[in-house]
């Protein structure tokens, strides 16, 4: 376990004295190691406390129930917390496509599967959208490099990346649908365009978890309804983690909620 006030300080040190431009955490429970840009919050917090989003995590590593073989999807992946975890609790056999598009992040990404030895994890520095187009990733500021989508909702800057179509990159590279058990989404809003594009991969994938912020999607003109409309059609029960457990949540919740992280399970 970290000793907080001590991480805190060797952090300040680094960033505000030694001027460093990239530091390097490690997580308490797996000794995982993820490189940074120092000012990013995923990373610092990683720094501090050796932990990130401990209750998605620990779902994902007690509940999900991998088998050999067994495929996963981070889409949205950063800097790759989600990535090495599947690599640490998916058995050996198994296989993670993570999908990341800005440039730098896909680079940390690259490095920290190199850090842990994941060779498993197939890095792929793409978008993901129902169709296959050049597109603005309009970036968040330094402090949250996690936070950049394709929808116009974080300010002038941006850079131009390149989409796929999900289903369509996983026919191509002869992917079997049945195999994947699990996928992850965190996009910043564009949720909703991503799983269009995977509307075959909706019929088998059992467990989905994914961010739901209707602001974010709001602010960038598109109906949060339109997300829980196309998985719920699909078969899928949302649910929020509480105390460790599963609880469905109700349509009037969702339409409340200011954000929250969902378990979409297969009915």
């Amino acid at each position: 376990m970290k000793n907080k006030p001590l991480q805190s300080l060797k952090y300040f040190l680094s960033r505000y004295v030694l001027r460093k431009k990239f530091l390097i955490g490690q997580d308490d429970k797996f000794g995982s190691l993820f490189k940074f840009k120092i000012e990013d919050d995923v990373g610092r917090g990683i720094y501090k406390r050796g932990k990130y989003e401990e209750e998605l995590s620990d779902y994902i590593e007690h509940f999900v129930g991998f088998e050999d073989g067994d495929i996963a999807l981070d889409i949205g992946a950063n800097i790759g917390w989600y990535s090495v975890l599947l690599h640490k609790v998916m058995p050996e056999s198994a296989k993670i496509y993570a999908f990341e598009p800005d440039p730098l992040n896909f680079s940390l990404l690259s490095e920290n599967l190199k850090l842990n030895g994941a060779d498993n994890v197939i890095p792929v520095n793409y978008a993901l959208s129902d169709k296959h187009e050049i597109k603005k990733l309009y970036q968040y500021t330094n402090k949250n490099l996690g936070r950049h989508s394709l929808l116009d909702i974080n300010g002038a800057d941006y850079v131009e990346v390149e989409t796929l179509v999900l289903d369509q990159f996983l026919n191509e590279n002869d992917v079997d649908f049945r195999k994947i058990k699990f996928a992850k989404i965190d996009i910043e809003g564009y949720e909703y365009f991503a799983l269009l594009g995977a509307l075959e991969l909706l019929n088998y994938v059992t467990c989905i978890i994914s961010e739901f912020i209707p602001a974010h999607m709001t602010k960038g003109g598109v109906e949060s309804s339109l997300l829980l409309d196309l998985l719920k059609n699909k078969q899928y029960i949302p649910h929020v983690i509480e105390d460790g457990k599963l609880r469905v949540v109700s349509s009037r919740e969702l339409s409340m909620t200011n954000g929250c992280d969902l378990v979409w399970l297969k009915n």
